[in-house]
């Protein structure tokens, strides 16, 4: 009887070491930043249920200060505007404790950016969104408007500098109609411009992505087509580090 109790144990302890493996495993897939795809430091949580790094999230909030939205779900964000960003407490110190060197290490290169990037010069520009805009009559009598989307800074008239600050823009156009399919533009080189030919306004959102140099997370902004008059535009404020 001893030895039958023992067996079934040490059957019932290997299990739960499989199942403590089993969770440790599944723990280490989901303890990624989606922003940074590195460990999470300073770990927040949304209330959309979604967790960053502290460092990240206010980066990327700070960049769409027009539009503060979750990365993952795009879950209105602004609360935040108001209120202390709290670390998960509980979180932190599981990851202090499961990733101890490895944590202490993300954290050291945190601080030496943040004080790499004090050392800084700030830049500021005025990034200018919006179409140009003509209408038209085609063969058939239908009225129909030639827009064109332009990206470019206040200061850069010639539409070139902007190429050292931005390395491409994803332009996607919204559906016109129920039967027509979402389609992807991507201009990789200045001047940011794109052209085409509508019958009415629609919405388009813009991934513009910066060179890398600058560590800044992608701004994501809509732009909604004005065919009044010539056209609009809408101004958004950059700050760069150089």
């Amino acid at each position: 009887m001893a030895s039958t109790v023992k067996l079934t144990g040490s059957a019932d302890s290997t299990e739960q070491n499989v199942k403590v493996t089993k969770v440790y495993e599944m723990f280490d897939e989901q303890c990624q930043c989606p922003i940074c795809l590195r460990l999470f430091i300073e770990p927040v949580t949304t209330l959309c249920g979604h967790t960053y790094c502290l460092p990240c999230l206010k980066q990327f909030l700070q960049s769409n200060e027009t539009q503060m939205y979750c990365p993952m779900c795009r879950e209105n964000l602004s609360y935040l505007q108001n209120c202390t960003i709290q670390i998960n407490s509980i979180l932190k110190n599981f990851l202090e404790t499961r990733y101890e060197n490895e944590y202490i290490e993300r954290k050291l290169e945190i601080e030496q950016g943040r004080q790499e990037s004090e050392r800084k010069i700030s830049v500021m520009k005025k990034l200018l969104i919006g179409n140009h805009h003509i209408s038209a009559i085609n063969s058939e009598q239908i009225n129909f408007h030639r827009w064109t989307l332009f990206i470019r800074f206040a200061d850069d008239e010639n539409e070139v500098n902007i190429g050292n600050f931005i390395k491409q823009i994803t332009i996607n156009t919204a559906p016109q109609s129920s039967s027509s399919d979402t389609q992807t533009c991507v201009l990789n080189s200045a001047p940011y411009r794109f052209t085409a030919i509508a019958l009415e306004p629609f919405s388009i959102n813009l991934d513009i992505e910066f060179h890398t140099k600058y560590n800044k997370t992608n701004l994501q902004t809509d732009w909604n087509l004005c065919f009044t008059g010539i056209g609009n535009q809408k101004v958004i404020d950059l700050e760069f580090k150089v």
